[in-house]
């Protein structure tokens, strides 16, 4: 028999102490990041008018958990953080001016096919509002490379890509808007095989549809953009591929280059981004642990029409990478009778005023005693 009050909902779980602890120090860290890069926190509610939300990014309704109001409204618990810091920056602050957010949230997203997703879920993140150049984007990959580097990870990469490329691809297509929608969907799901279906669909000429079916081969190193110039004829691809040289150059004359590569085969939703797109990956998890790009209209939504360009850092999936090897600071036991406890209270507040964790127990003990697990020193107050 199941019984519900012992188990939790699908995609949501407990936090036993190990992994609050793991999660407590990965936030930590990466807000000394964002605090050294300038950037100010923020907080927006745990869920808004589901207009916010809507048709904002990959977030499609089926995936929103919503309520209704006591006054009738529809409300939505935040599946997404960039429309709600967008809202803000919209409403909030002088339009001339320059902003640079960031945030640690839970958020909640129901995950119709389930495969192991969590569906309330912790993001930290950036937005960098009110700057349009191809600085702005190499401030926020850097922001990015520098927080995931404060966690302890260092074999990863950051995989960067320009909407424009492939828009400029499929406009090349001339293929019907049926057709172009069911290739942008097979791409999000990385369905190749389907992309090469659905483009020898089109009217486009062989070379253009042989290089919707090179997509998955379009991920590597500065030799992937050497061997696709050329092979295509319009201005849109080919100011995307210019861009992502001079990014690249800029991060690798800054020392980051070891850390980036390309993927031509990303796309995003056409109306959420508008330039640079990128992912983080590390090895050990199939997700993505970052997620980011430009998204220069999002803003007008919201009466203002600013640039924009962010990221949000898995912190759950950073977590599922480090859990394993992550070991707790170590505790000192202080153990006392009853007669000898104010003395005993007094030497573990010395010791937490120096940093250290103490736990004071009033019980017998000796040398002999089984161990605690964490603990790195035990003292123990006698009569004498």
């Amino acid at each position: 028999m199941f019984i519900k009050k012992l188990h939790t909902p699908e995609g949501v779980k407990d936090y036993l102490p190990k992994e609050a602890a793991l999660r407590i120090e990965i936030e930590t860290k990466v807000a000394k990041v964002f605090k050294a890069f300038g950037y100010e926190s923020i907080k927006t509610p745990t869920f808004e008018y589901e207009e916010v939300y809507e048709n904002k990014g990959s977030i499609s309704e089926k995936n929103m958990y919503k309520f209704v109001d006591a006054d009738g409204s529809v409300l939505a618990l935040r599946p997404d953080m960039t429309p709600a810091i967008a809202r803000v920056a919209a409403t909030s602050f002088d339009s001339d001016q320059t902003l640079r957010l960031c945030y640690f949230e839970d958020m909640f997203r129901s995950n119709i096919n389930y495969r192991g997703k969590q569906r309330e879920f912790t993001q930290a993140g950036v937005e960098l509002i009110g700057e349009k150049s191809i600085y702005a984007d190499a401030e926020v990959i850097i922001l990015a490379i520098e927080s995931v580097l404060a966690t302890g990870i260092e074999d990863f990469k950051i995989e960067i890509g320009h909407s424009w490329f492939q828009e400029g691809l499929l406009e090349e297509l001339k293929c019907s808007k049926d057709i172009k929608e069911k290739i942008i969907k097979a791409i999000n799901n990385k369905d190749y095989v389907r992309v090469s279906e659905l483009s020898f669909l089109s009217q486009g000429g062989e070379k253009i549809k042989n290089i919707m079916k090179r997509l998955p081969f379009l991920i590597g190193g500065k030799e992937v953009i050497k061997n696709i110039e050329g092979t295509f004829k319009n201005e849109k691809s080919e100011a995307a591929l210019t861009y992502l040289k001079e990014l690249y150059s800029l991060l690798e004359n800054m020392g980051y280059g070891k850390y980036i590569s390309f993927d031509l085969s990303v796309i995003g939703t056409m109306d959420y981004y508008t330039g640079l797109i990128f992912r983080g990956y590390t090895p050990g998890i199939g997700f993505s642990i970052i997620d980011g790009g430009r998204y220069d209209h999002l803003l007008s939504d919201f009466g203002t029409d600013l640039p924009a360009v962010g990221f949000a850092f898995k912190v759950n999936d950073i977590m599922s990478v480090m859990v394993d090897s992550y070991k707790e600071e170590g505790c000192i036991y202080v153990y006392a009778k009853k007669e000898n406890l104010v003395k005993a209270y007094k030497y573990a507040a010395k010791l937490r005023k120096e940093g250290e964790k103490v736990i004071v127990s009033v019980k017998e003990a000796s040398e002999d005693d089984k161990k605690p697990k964490n603990a790195k020193e035990i003292v123990i107050f006698r009569e004498e």
